[in-house]
């Protein structure tokens, strides 16, 4: 939905002689998200954030160009420029996770700088639980344990890669058209590794008490908590109070009151210590709590893909998740397998929405030890970000994850020795 922003660049701006402005998506205190043609790609869609920082410049007469408001606050813009574009490099650290907005392009213009993103279509997790509650519903765990599995995900590849993103909130949780999640906005992201004081940016009722000074100890425990916060809120309808920095005065109603599982309840309230030190310190032991993955899980260790010798027997399997549930299946090589939804034309049945009643045929190749792949679907078949051409032969390779229409069924190929 566009959207009137005062001092964003006019319908019609291009930008990088290639990025045509056709509306406007939102903006804050930093910056402004335009919705744009790329007129070098035959007019495909995508997001650009420019840099706006409105207490620190404003527009030039031209209305495109950025000026300073002062020589003092110009100190100020340079530094947030700095900020804005190490965003854009850290985003690109994650250009092929599924589960994280991806990042085209980067570049500075009209006194500012830019980057491109993938245009998403969609809603925001907030807006969701909005528009469900505004209606007199509200979210179950088994409709919520779906994205909070893909977000988890995405953190724990952020973590694992020195990673943390330090603004988990409805907000910046995305679920596009195509029941896909993907985590957003890394403006305040920063590296494990950094010694540095953090500035305070945050968001009362998500951050965790170590956000509230450029001193506190933060790191992966304080995802977890952005991470419980936003968890809790869906679920609730109620904002965690804020840090109190004293243990004892806790006016949290656990999740169990209202009545959810005393193991979601249980993992919430140990995610949302105030003291990070009591804290669950990893995303992976958080999701091992609220049951969303085993100790032996693909975040952990090796998934169902083993390493496997020449000489071994290899046996061809596959994972399904679907809502939630996993299944084990061996197959024969060489042997094509109708997968979908309709249990009289399906060798292996996927009971979720999304997928079609005769969704793809799966084939693995005994020579070339290798899987084959034919969408024969309405809504596709994404491998990462990317979705698998219709009626043609795809090669898949041993350890990918196929998601079928939808983030709620997902099927993991591999192999183990025998």
């Amino acid at each position: 939905m566009a959207k009137k922003i005062e001092m964003a660049l006019p319908l019609g701006t291009i930008l990088q002689k290639r990025y045509r402005v056709i509306n406007v998506l939102g903006g804050g205190g930093f910056g402004i998200v335009y919705g744009v043609t790329d007129i070098k790609k035959n007019n495909s869609l995508y997001a650009i954030k420019e840099y706006y920082p409105r207490d620190l410049c404003i527009r030039d007469n031209d209305k495109i160009s950025i000026i300073p408001l002062s020589d003092d606050r110009k100190r100020h813009f340079e530094k947030g420029e700095t900020r804005f574009l190490e965003e854009a490099e850290m985003l690109e650290k994650f250009q092929h996770v599924r589960n994280i907005v991806s990042i085209h392009d980067f570049f500075q213009e009209n006194g500012t700088c830019y980057f491109v993103m993938e245009n998403l279509a969609g809603q925001t997790l907030g807006q969701y639980v909005k528009r469900l509650r505004e209606k007199g519903g509200s979210p179950s765990w088994k409709q919520i344990a779906p994205i909070v599995y893909e977000v988890g995900k995405a953190l724990s590849i952020v973590h694992k890669k020195g990673v943390f993103h330090r603004d988990i909130k409805p907000g910046n949780i995305f679920l596009l058209d195509n029941g896909t999640v993907k985590l957003i906005d890394f403006g305040l992201a920063k590296s494990l590794s950094l010694n540095e004081s953090l500035s305070v940016h945050l968001t009362k009722g998500f951050a965790a008490p170590e956000q509230y000074s450029s001193k506190g100890n933060q790191g992966t425990w304080t995802d977890v908590y952005g991470f419980a916060s936003t968890i809790y809120f869906v679920l609730s309808g109620n904002l965690p109070p804020e840090p109190v920095f004293d243990p004892s005065d806790k006016k949290r109603i656990p999740l169990a009151k209202y009545g959810f599982p005393e193991q979601i309840s249980d993992a919430v309230e140990n995610a949302l210590e105030f003291d990070y030190r009591k804290r669950i310190q990893t995303i992976d032991q958080f999701m091992r709590d609220l049951g969303l993955i085993k100790e032996n899980d693909i975040n952990d260790s090796k998934s169902v893909t083993e390493t496997v010798s020449k000489k071994s027997r290899v046996v061809p399997v596959i994972i399904t998740r679907v809502n939630g549930k996993e299944d084990f299946y061996e197959l024969k090589p060489n042997v094509t397998y109708r997968l979908g939804r309709s249990p009289s034309s399906s060798n292996i049945v996927l009971d979720e929405p999304h997928v079609s009643k005769y969704h793809c045929d799966l084939f693995y190749d005994e020579l070339e030890k290798n899987y084959y792949v034919v969408d024969h679907s309405s809504t596709g078949i994404y491998v990462g970000n990317t979705r698998i051409r219709k009626g043609e032969i795809i090669p898949v390779r041993v350890g990918q994850v196929l998601y079928f229409g939808s983030f709620l069924c997902q099927i993991e190929v591999g192999v183990y020795e025998q």
